[in-house]
């Protein structure tokens, strides 16, 4: 009957409208209805004139309510004016059946059952106003044939009207039963719809990488997708109720009900990053393994909330129906929001305002993401340091060359002008070593830095040898003696190991020792002590410099062993240095395998220790392993020396 129907006003309707479809379904019912009724009043016209020989009032207000319906359709089919179309049409046929009923019985007619369904079929016109008016002139329709029954003033029936009224009553029968029957089929097909979309809508939050949740006006969780398999390891069912809030992180928590509350309250999508915990099984360590690692594992989780039902500000939920176009992930919100939205509207009509406090989140898995981020802001503050570190570098390195530079620079003018060359023979002599100690000064700088650069880079080579460590340590230490004699300090030496020989390098060791009693002849105040021992502790040799010096706060006790680090780093320094000593002998004790210790409090001294593996294999390692050095306060003060 469809089918008929569209062909029908395929056929009389402009093609204009034929084209732009957007309310093909009811104008062509309408076209197509009234063409038919049209038609076959025409057709019936000749015959019941040539059977009855003539028509009476009745039958031709019948025939005339049937046959003006179809000019109206076809008129309205042709400009495409449908909306004064129903309304001409229902008038036309109020006032048919209003006539009708007057020359049938009055008010008791069967023809005024049509008052009754004329109205209610106006409900499904578009227009409220049209609709309105048709009830309104239905009811005075009504009310017109009750005063005239009242009054007395309703004439006779006519001849026709026992074949006329109850033909009327069985063709409003038979349209009540068909439209029930249409608003069934249309309940069925908007069910079936609605599974499709829920069914493509689920296929759709499968297939994404996200999990997406609704929580009601309290937060609680009242949906989850799959995706809860996929990020957290757990099904979907686990996170209804409060099950999803007591997976967010502690701490977390407070930033995941404020997302809530915003989305809620304010009507616009909101947005946090919180720690959800993972629950995904380990793959890869033993059984053994993962009982030893914690039990708690987060993730970081990216979270959107979007109010699903309401006033929604420019960019947050449409609230058009689920047909719209996905531009994103999360546009899929919008087309899940619709579906609720139209479920709703089936089962209960409207709206409520509680419905409007909903909120649906996409949660995405974003720790890869967050790591990359911690690593570029680690990389970050890592190339700021480097560049601290170089500023740094460039002013040790201009301030310690400018003394020993001045020192060479002027007395080498003086002793190259006869005017200021001194006479005596002795004042030569000592410009002669003061420019000798700046030039061995500045030697020990640059070789500083070379072994330093040759560390760092790997390409300082280890000349393995056998030698006695013991009269190396006692060699050394009386190189720098005098120096701490200068200073008034008292140097001693315990290395009770003659005879016991040592594999590694002699430079290296040797440079080892003259760091670290430089370093703590350099900041031990006059009158301290120095102590160097060298002693056996199982498979390695320890080597200890114990002095009363001024000690290390524990605020620098981290960054011991950085090259170009001073404790002290601003120009009016009282001790002189690069800050490459710690660095240099860090990577040298590297190199042998060693390992590194260092105790120190601020005036309390401080004292390093390293210990040197007495077996060693005679090819050095082919990747340079820095050691930690492992810094600690001192515990107690260690002042006396053996």
């Amino acid at each position: 009957m469809q089918r008929l129907l569209h062909a029908i006003a395929d056929r009389v309707a402009h093609p204009s409208l034929v084209a732009g479809r957007h309310r093909a379904a009811p104008d062509a019912e309408f076209i197509g209805s009234r063409v038919i009724t049209g038609a076959f009043a025409t057709l019936l016209l000749p015959i019941l004139f040539v059977l009855e020989g003539g028509l009476d009032r009745l039958e031709l207000t019948l025939l005339f309510g049937l046959i003006a319906p179809m000019g109206v359709a076809l008129l309205a089919g042709r400009i495409g004016h449908f909306d004064v179309a129903h309304g001409v049409c229902a008038l036309s046929l109020l006032g048919t059946v209003t006539l009708i009923a007057l020359f049938s019985g009055g008010v008791f007619s069967p023809a005024t059952a049509w008052l009754v369904l004329i109205p209610v079929e106006s409900l499904e016109h578009p227009s409220r106003r049209e609709s309105t008016l048709i009830s309104l002139a239905a009811i005075i329709c009504a009310s017109t044939l009750a005063i005239l029954a009242f009054c007395g003033w309703t004439p006779a029936p006519a001849p026709s009207a026992f074949i006329v009224a109850p033909v009327l009553v069985v063709t409003a029968l038979v349209i009540s039963t068909s439209r029930v029957m249409r608003a069934n089929d249309q309940t069925v097909r908007t069910d079936r719809a609605l599974a499709h979309l829920r069914e493509s809508n689920r296929l759709i939050l499968e297939n994404l990488g996200e999990l997406f949740t609704r929580h009601d006006e309290s937060g609680a969780c009242i949906f989850a997708s799959s995706g809860a398999r996929r990020i957290l390891g757990i099904d979907a069912r686990e996170l209804i109720g409060q099950g999803l809030f007591q997976r967010v992180h502690v701490a977390d928590r407070p930033a995941f009900l404020r997302a809530l509350t915003d989305a809620s309250a304010r009507r616009r999508p909101s947005t946090a990053t919180v720690r959800l915990r993972d629950e995904k099984p380990l793959g890869g360590p033993s059984p053994a393994l993962r009982r030893e690692l914690p039990q708690a594992r987060f993730i970081w989780a990216d979270l959107r909330a979007y109010p699903s039902i309401g006033e929604s500000p420019s960019g947050s939920i449409p609230r058009d129906g689920p047909y719209q176009s996905v531009e994103s992930n999360h546009d899929i919100v919008g087309l899940w929001s619709g579906l609720f939205r139209q479920m709703r509207t089936i089962r209960r009509g409207r709206t409520t305002k509680e419905d409007r406090v909903e909120v649906v989140t996409v949660m995405r898995d974003v720790t890869e993401q967050r790591a990359r981020e911690e690593e570029l802001e680690c990389a970050r503050i890592g190339a700021e340091e480097a560049d601290r570190s170089k500023s740094r570098f460039l002013a040790t390195v201009s301030h310690e060359l400018r003394t020993p530079l001045n020192a060479v620079i002027g007395f080498s003018e003086m002793l190259a002008n006869p005017d200021l060359t001194p006479k005596d023979p002795a004042r030569i002599r000592d410009y002669a070593r003061i420019i000798h100690a700046s030039g061995t000064h500045l030697l020990d700088m640059v070789n500083s830095f070379l072994d330093a650069s040759r560390i760092e880079s790997g390409r300082f080579e280890l000349k393995v040898e056998s030698f006695d460590l013991a009269e190396l340590v006692r060699s050394a230490c009386a190189m720098v003696d005098v120096k701490g004699a200068e200073n008034g300090l008292r140097l001693t030496t315990i290395a009770p190991m003659e005879g016991v020989f040592f594999k590694g390098d002699q430079r290296a060791c040797r440079q080892i020792v003259l760091n670290l009693v430089s370093n703590a002849i350099k900041f031990t105040p006059n009158g301290g002590r120095v102590k160097v021992q060298l002693r056996r502790v199982g498979a390695l040799i320890e080597l200890t410099v114990d002095d009363t010096g001024i000690g290390i706060a524990a605020s620098d006790l981290a960054r011991l062993g950085d090259p170009f680090f001073q404790a002290k780093s601003s120009y009016d320094r009282p001790y002189e240095g690069t800050g490459l000593g710690l660095s240099v002998v860090r990577g040298l004790v590297g190199l042998h395998g060693g390992s590194l210790q260092i105790e120190s409090t601020p005036g309390a001294g401080t004292c390093v220790s390293v210990r040197l593996p007495v077996e060693r294999p005679e090819e050095a390692p082919s990747v340079l392993s820095i050691p930690r050095i492992d810094a600690r306060p001192r515990p107690s003060m260690a002042q006396a020396v053996a």
